[in-house]
């Protein structure tokens, strides 16, 4: 549990900084080891690269156990903190706190939740789920963290500027309640069109 909490620390404190940190991305541990001896502070485990790779499946093809053991190999392998994807949680509110649980005890050290519809999709097929739902799935995280380990960083990804017609308004909108209303540790507004959003 110390080990773990180290772990989830030094990624909450990385996010914390008023400068930029880079995550390199992977998806298996020589790819984390290397991250580590390239001087890289925390690593990311994608879903849709780990669904490639593992499966030979398109992204939205992995469960949230294929992620989870995937991530404990990476966890076990290297000494900075691992950051996955948790795709939507895997389901509603009840499957986004298991997920938490499962991550955190495989000694992830944060993930990020999109607000998509589940199973998720790529590309111009991206649909997002209501407001109120994400705010509930990810209170729901939130709780399963401060259950376990509060330091883990739960970050709100939101999949509106993939979806046709949505505009920049709505993706602000909606990052700005979930930090507000389910205290998330981190927003991101995925899939911003131009450099002036």
């Amino acid at each position: 549990m110390p080990e773990r909490q180290r772990m989830t620390s030094r990624l909450k404190t990385l996010f914390q900084r008023p400068e930029l940190f880079v995550l390199a991305g992977g998806i298996n541990p020589i790819g984390a080891k290397m991250a580590e001896a390239l001087g890289y502070e925390a690593f990311y485990m994608s879903g849709g690269n780990t669904s490639a790779h593992q499966l030979g499946w398109p992204d939205s093809g992995t469960s949230m156990r294929d992620m989870v053991d995937n991530a404990r190999k990476i966890v076990l392998t290297v000494e900075i903190p691992v950051f996955a994807d948790a795709d939507t949680g895997y389901g509603d509110a009840i499957s986004t706190h298991y997920t938490v649980r499962e991550y955190i005890q495989a000694g992830i050290a944060g993930a990020h939740i999109e607000d998509q519809t589940f199973p998720p999709k790529s590309g111009p097929r991206r649909r997002c789920i209501s407001i109120r739902e994400m705010v509930g799935k990810l209170r729901a995280a939130m709780d399963a963290k401060a259950a376990l380990d509060p330091d883990f960083v739960i970050m709100a990804r939101c999949d509106l500027g993939g979806v046709p017609d949505a505009s920049f308004a709505e993706i602000i909108e909606r990052c700005q309640a979930y930090k507000a209303e389910a205290q998330v540790d981190v927003v991101c507004p995925n899939g911003l069109r131009s450099w002036e959003e």
